[in-house]
């Protein structure tokens, strides 16, 4: 981000000694970065700098709105992150669990997991408890890539 900001002022500095007007210069930036969305605060540190330019408001009141802003979107993706990873750990959580509990009895009493694998009521069982499993990954997913 500062290889952009400096690239901004540098191109703002270039075309000011050349002979445009400074307004000319910043609208010249904001075209740059209007349509970027990873640009997207750099588009408002030079639109808060144009129109307090051309308005002849308080710079700093305008610089000071827009680092609130800025903070306070920064704030909400990191939260956002964290949300997203705690849902991912819990899914993670819940998916693993069905099979842990499967190995461990396996491990105490093999005969008792038998049962799916001999009887046709057993098989049947584990064909819907594989497909509910399946369901519940397919679904998990979706909130996740929803959050």
């Amino acid at each position: 981000m500062d290889f952009q900001i400096r690239e901004s002022l540098k191109f703002i500095c270039e075309h000011y000694y050349m002979g445009m007007s400074f307004s000319q210069c910043l609208r010249g930036v904001h075209k740059i970065f209007e349509g970027s969305q990873q640009k997207k605060f750099l588009s408002f540190l030079f639109t808060s700098m144009l129109v307090s330019f051309e308005s002849g408001a308080g710079a700093m009141y305008i610089l000071d709105r827009i680092k609130e802003k800025v903070s306070d979107q920064i704030e909400l993706r990191r939260k956002l992150k964290v949300s997203t990873a705690q849902m991912r750990l819990q899914a993670l959580v819940i998916l693993l669990s069905p099979v842990f509990l499967v190995i461990i009895i396996g491990i105490i009493s093999p005969n008792n997991l038998l049962f799916f694998i001999h009887t046709n009521v057993g098989r049947s069982l584990l064909i819907v408890m594989t497909s509910f499993y399946g369901l519940a990954i397919y679904f998990l997913r979706r909130i996740i890539k929803i959050m």
